[in-house]
């Protein structure tokens, strides 16, 4: 059971890694390895931001919606919105505080960095908890949908709180 749930943690995780490898390449003046790993480990706490709020927002939600306003809301504010809204705390309370996020690739590269860390943390409690059983199927899926969903988030986020940077 334990090695069984150690590949399919891996299979969740590993496209986020591939990914943040990728971009983090790409970077001619590549930044800290210290810092992007800390802004990928600051994107996967903010479950422990969102776990303190989600409860009071689904119970808002619950009490004032209902039907397709109900999806609405679940899908665009609870869901897009308090998770966007999170990493860019990071990437603009941290990554813009630091001295070397000093040119555009910087932004994209924290961007990815923040949405990958939440994005892996993420599809781990997906490919474990979605079907009641770990499911590669699963961390399949959200490899080629949700994951590449978020670093493209990232990537906007990166780049916007660049052009603010300077």
């Amino acid at each position: 059971m334990l090695i069984s749930n150690f590949w399919h943690v891996f299979a969740a995780v590993l496209p986020a890694l591939v990914i943040l490898f990728y971009v983090y390449k790409q970077d001619l003046f590549p930044e800290p390895k210290n810092i992007v790993f800390k802004t990928f480990i600051f994107g996967c706490s903010i479950i422990i931001f969102l776990n303190l709020i989600l409860n009071d927002v689904d119970a808002f939600a619950e009490n004032f919606f209902e039907g397709e306003t109900f999806i609405f809301f679940d899908s665009f504010i609870r869901a897009a919105f308090l998770e966007e809204i999170s990493k860019m705390v990071i990437i603009v309370f941290f990554c813009t505080r630091k001295d070397e996020f000093d040119e555009p690739m910087d932004g994209l590269v924290y961007g990815v960095a923040a949405s990958l860390g939440f994005a892996a943390y993420e599809n781990i409690e997906y490919v474990l908890y979605a079907l009641n059983q770990p499911s590669f199927e699963i961390a399949t899926i959200r490899a080629y949908t949700a994951v590449p969903l978020h670093a493209l988030c990232g990537i906007m986020m990166g780049f916007f709180n660049h052009a603010e940077h300077f």
